[in-house]
């Protein structure tokens, strides 16, 4: 009798041992780079994007924190290059297999980066790659951030006036509107505060949900070495509670 109990027992605390074991071993997820809307630039070496983004849930505003940066050979975005250490304000980003560098939120920092009145990027350079060392601080802050309804309902019957508030501080304004068959992109100047979306863009778009950015963007250049980087800036306001009929 004793026997018998004793061997489903050891059986048990085996299989104990080994789902641990598979639990400790386990390797979480790399993050992903963020999807980053660039804005036309000159031909660059490499760009610096710090990004915050401000959603609405329940009339509560959110905003969070990422960034992007990448270093081109021969000024070609297909052709990355290691560039080193890269950190936005201090914080190290993450670096892919391809060389592209970035802070996206985690389950310990939901919000991701802190951005306010200051941008500073730091790399260390790798000579092997011919990415010079960079120090570059902007204390002028994030262009104003925009502000949308959180929840949006377009009629391809009806023309539709988008209105966001604020443009200060920006050099242009990106609006993209996402539906299920098809997406709407229009760049403006800082003088608008709105613009009315024909019709026929909102009838090609499909019916069902969609979303809608406001893309407030800045873009400095500045040369390190004989490279020439693009520091963009982006405060965008985003809403997923988009209906389109």
């Amino acid at each position: 009798m004793k026997q018998r109990i004793f061997i489903p027992c050891l059986i048990l605390f085996s299989l104990f041992l080994s789902n641990c074991k598979d639990k400790t071993d386990e390797t979480p997820e790399p993050p992903t780079p963020p999807t980053v809307t660039f804005p036309v630039t000159n031909a660059v070496d490499g760009v610096f994007a710090a990004i915050k983004t401000t959603t609405i849930n329940n009339t509560v505003e959110s905003s969070i924190g990422t960034c992007y940066a990448a270093f081109y050979k021969n000024q070609n975005p297909a052709m990355k290059l290691d560039g080193g250490k890269v950190t936005l304000n201090s914080k190290e980003c993450y670096k892919t297999d391809n060389s592209i560098y970035f802070i996206v939120p985690t389950a310990t920092e939901p919000s991701g980066i802190t951005l306010a009145n200051q941008i500073l990027w730091q790399v260390a350079g790798n000579t092997s790659t011919g990415v010079p060392s960079v120090y570059n601080k902007d204390d002028s802050g994030l262009p104003a951030t925009p502000s949308i309804p959180e929840f949006i309902n377009m009629m391809s019957d009806f023309n539709y006036l988008l209105n966001w508030a604020s443009s200060s501080q920006s050099d242009s304004v990106i609006i993209i509107v996402k539906g299920p068959s098809a997406t709407f992109k229009k760049t403006l100047n800082n003088t608008y505060k709105s613009y009315t979306i024909p019709k026929e863009e909102i009838a090609k778009l499909g019916v069902g949900k969609g979303t809608v950015q406001i893309i407030n963007y800045k873009v400095n250049y500045a040369t390190t070495g004989a490279k020439n980087y693009a520091y963009i800036k982006q405060s965008i306001a985003f809403t997923d509670k988009v209906t389109i009929q």
